[in-house]
């Protein structure tokens, strides 16, 4: 019987990847499908399957393709991942290192589209997307004034012209910030690989030993670190600090504010924890409350919302240790 769940998954996988080749605009949801899949026959079986899906998966997207044949790299990312995965089960690393090994396996994909459009096609493909979605926009914007214009409304030039500023600012910051929201982006894809493999496996004890969510914290040096990095940039009128250090530290800085502000999430799930047990019960709460201080921060009170209030709590725990997480050390 687990050969047949082998087979199935094997083939549901390879339909995953060749559909986030064919289809690169919705490959996240695949791309994450396809890693839990290959995840559980690694666990399951060994990784010459992964290897062999992989690989099946690349010689279809190439045959069903009619785009750039950088898409055939696509396998590439889950199937780290899962290798990943499958080993830091093997010798039973802890949640952060499974974290890491599967977030370089997804990044490992993206490094190759980069590499390989930057020296074989002179194409610097994160400039082109984040232009792209620049220029999508903006042409909208631009538009706007007229096509209300033809419903009898009329609106503002001079907020038009605000708004972009605003959004070329933005996609501006997007670009120095690029690496670091794609670290992120790769990390959320694999604890949401790591997360499903784990219920998969519930009754099998695969990562039973993995440290709970709600125990993580931020150290006092790294916040301290991001301390300093916001400094250095609060001075990057400074003829001496280049462009290239301040894109350097701006990542740095957004990298271990998203970490703290996961350890402010884990605060608050951690005294969730004793009322909800329930995962779903949790997201009950979470999703309402994020929703209202959304609301608040856009109608009322622009310095509330939801991830300043993470951050806050990151912050705060780091020194107050409101868990008594050090005396567990």
């Amino acid at each position: 019987m687990k050969n047949v769940y082998t087979i199935l998954f094997s083939i549901i996988s390879i339909a995953c990847l060749v559909a986030a080749g064919c289809n690169p605009s919705i490959s996240p949801v695949f791309l994450i499908a396809a890693g839990i899949l290959l995840s559980v026959i690694a666990i399951r079986k060994n990784i010459f399957w992964n290897i062999a899906i992989a690989v099946i998966s690349t010689v279809l997207i190439y045959a069903l393709t009619i785009r750039h044949t950088i898409y055939i790299l696509i396998p590439i990312g889950p199937a780290l991942a899962s290798i990943g995965i499958y080993y830091c089960n093997r010798f039973k690393l802890s949640l952060r290192n499974t974290l890491l090994t599967a977030s370089i396996g997804y990044l490992m994909q993206f490094a190759a589209f980069f590499v390989i459009e930057q020296v074989f096609h002179d194409r610097n493909i994160i400039s082109e997307f984040i232009n792209d979605m620049r220029d999508s926009i903006l042409n909208g914007l631009y538009l706007l004034p007229s096509a209300l214009l033809d419903q009898g409304v009329t609106i503002d030039v001079g907020i038009i012209k605000n708004y972009v500023k605003l959004y070329n600012t933005f996609f501006d910051a997007s670009l120095i910030v690029a690496p670091s929201l794609l670290i992120i982006y790769c990390g959320i894809f694999s604890y949401v690989t790591i997360y499903s493999v784990k219920r998969i496996f519930a009754k099998d004890n695969v990562f039973n030993y993995f440290e709970s969510f709600s125990v993580f914290r931020t150290p006092i040096f790294l916040f301290t670190v991001f301390v300093i990095m916001y400094a250095v940039q609060a001075t990057s009128n400074i003829p001496d600090i280049n462009l290239n250090a301040m894109g350097i530290f701006s990542n740095i800085s957004i990298l271990i504010g998203f970490y703290i502000i996961v350890c402010g999430l884990s605060t608050i799930d951690f005294f969730l924890r004793k009322k909800f047990i329930k995962l779903w019960q949790r997201l009950a709460f979470y999703i309402p409350f994020a929703m209202l201080m959304s609301g608040m921060s856009v109608a009322a009170i622009p310095f509330i919302n939801p991830i300043l209030l993470l951050f806050l709590v990151g912050i705060t725990d780091c020194f107050f240790d409101f868990r008594k997480l050090r005396l567990r050390l």
